[in-house]
């Protein structure tokens, strides 16, 4: 598979707060591009379609989609004084991949794309915004072991949504994040992001040896709450908990902590009680994130919305 070299990163931004504004000039709306600026960097997206979902949503608020969820992985990084190299399980046309480079100073980040035409998207994203040197790009899809898959279409206008069936055969290649980070020996993986679509137990297996090794941040994307407590047992061993959840999808901020196995436990057990709420319980799901945050990191606001022009 045709992947992007590994090379330097790029500089730290000077700020949390850094601005974050749209572009002067926007495409016209029949293109597939989007452009903005975040902390003062000029960025540049195409999308795999002018219906896109994600691409709707970058060009209504000008900025990163999920702005929320990556301000929060960066000052989570920030936090606990971490660098070295990132995974972007699910990277699709390399949004996040580009914020660990370009934003976060991360290098090498290893993203991983099953979509071949999505691929081919990602690569001239990588390139466009000049991070192609700091990051290998890999067209496969990641589960708990090597393999083949079959890929499910998303609709034309939520090509994000694809996902990927194992056990049966097909001609999509699978591999595991602790393969893959061995095969280049990676031994500094301090962030690892999972957006696969209901896969994130599979990949989450297959990278069981560089989380209990580098206990990096992890971003995941988890849409049920049997899914979150099989994750959250996952990840016991290395006493991880949840910081915060964020994004379209519920999009959860974990990592390792040091505090006391009762204290770590109540954190994820409100965060399990939360996610078993309906959106319409809205007022207390709001509590209990208060709740959670405050015996955790000991901050409950989100980060700062970006200024829009």
């Amino acid at each position: 598979m045709a992947e992007i070299p590994v090379g330097g990163g790029s500089d730290l931004p000077t700020r949390f707060g850094a601005s974050h504004t749209a572009a002067r000039e926007r495409p016209a709306m029949s293109d597939l591009t989007v452009s903005f600026d975040f902390d003062q960097q000029p960025l540049r997206f195409r999308s795999v379609s002018e219906n896109d979902h994600i691409l709707k949503v970058m060009r209504e608020l000008g900025t990163f989609y999920e702005y929320d969820v990556l301000l929060r992985m960066r000052e989570r990084l920030r936090a606990g004084n971490r660098t070295g190299s990132a995974i972007d399980a699910g990277g699709f046309i390399g949004t996040h991949t580009v914020f660990l480079s370009k934003l976060c100073g991360l290098s090498p980040v290893m993203t991983f794309e099953a979509n071949p035409s999505t691929y081919a998207v990602l690569g001239e994203n990588l390139e466009s915004n000049g991070v192609s040197p700091s990051v290998i790009a890999v067209n496969k899809a990641l589960g708990a072991a090597p393999g083949h898959a079959e890929m499910v279409l998303g609709p034309e206008g939520n090509r994000g949504s694809t996902q990927v069936a194992t056990g049966a055969g097909g001609s999509i290649p699978l591999t595991t994040i602790d393969a893959e980070t061995e095969a280049r020996g990676l031994k500094d993986v301090c962030a690892i992001k999972i957006d696969v679509e209901g896969m994130e137990l599979e990949v989450l297996r297959g990278a069981a040896g560089v989380i209990a090794a580098q206990t990096p941040v992890l971003c995941v994307e988890v849409h049920t709450p049997e899914n979150l407590r099989q994750v959250l047992g996952l990840l016991g061993p290395s006493r991880y908990w949840i910081v915060d959840c964020l994004g379209y999808s519920p999009t959860y901020i974990i990592e390792p902590t040091q505090a006391s196995e009762r204290r770590r436990r109540l954190v994820n057990a409100i965060w399990l009680q939360r996610a078993k709420l309906p959106q319409s319980r809205s007022f207390l799901r709001k509590r209990l994130r208060r709740l959670a945050q405050r015996l955790s990191t000991g901050r409950w606001e989100p980060p700062s919305a970006p200024n829009k022009k």
